[in-house]
């Protein structure tokens, strides 16, 4: 079984859940994510977080993408993966039988 920290950066996510879990993954809330590609706070902010997930070994995970600018500024950083309706629309999946 593996942890997953989501909204890094917001909410209950503080740094001391991340210590006490040592998650697989951190998922960056969309509002650091949200026009990181024009935004040099939130931009030293997402680097600081992909920074702490690399140095514990956890894959982290941009939420809430909704461009291409920034999708190649999160790639250029260093993220692991990327959600949001740029990438990928939800999928409701298969009906059951």
């Amino acid at each position: 079984m593996s942890f997953a920290v989501d909204d890094v950066g917001a909410g209950y996510s503080g740094l001391d859940t991340i210590a006490k879990l040592r998650p697989a993954y951190l998922k960056i809330d969309i509002g650091l994510v949200r026009e990181v590609n024009v935004n040099p706070v939130t931009r030293s902010m997402v680097k600081a977080i992909i920074h702490l997930g690399h140095g514990i070994n956890a894959r982290v995970i941009a939420e809430g993408v909704g461009n291409e600018e920034e999708t190649q500024v999160l790639r250029a950083m260093g993220v692991d993966y990327g959600q949001g309706y740029h990438l990928a629309r939800p999928d409701a999946g298969q009906e059951p039988p």
